[in-house]
């Protein structure tokens, strides 16, 4: 009985480590594509690869885009 419940906390423990890990990627994941779309790093005007500048802004509206695009 014991040896189950501890199973079952470690699973859920497990379950919550891997969202926290997600949650993480993600952030890291936004926090770069806000960097990217301010260019807060680029003091001149340079060329940029439009492709990779829709994707990260489609990235960061994703939340409020939702399903409906």
């Amino acid at each position: 009985m014991r040896s189950l419940a501890r199973e079952k906390r470690l699973e859920a423990l497990d379950a919550q480590l891997k969202d926290g890990l997600h949650g993480i990627g993600r952030i890291a994941e936004l926090v770069a594509d806000l960097k990217d779309f301010s260019r807060l790093d680029r003091g001149a005007v340079a060329q940029v690869d439009l492709h990779q500048g829709l994707e990260s802004t489609l990235r960061i509206a994703q939340h409020q885009i939702g399903k409906r695009a």
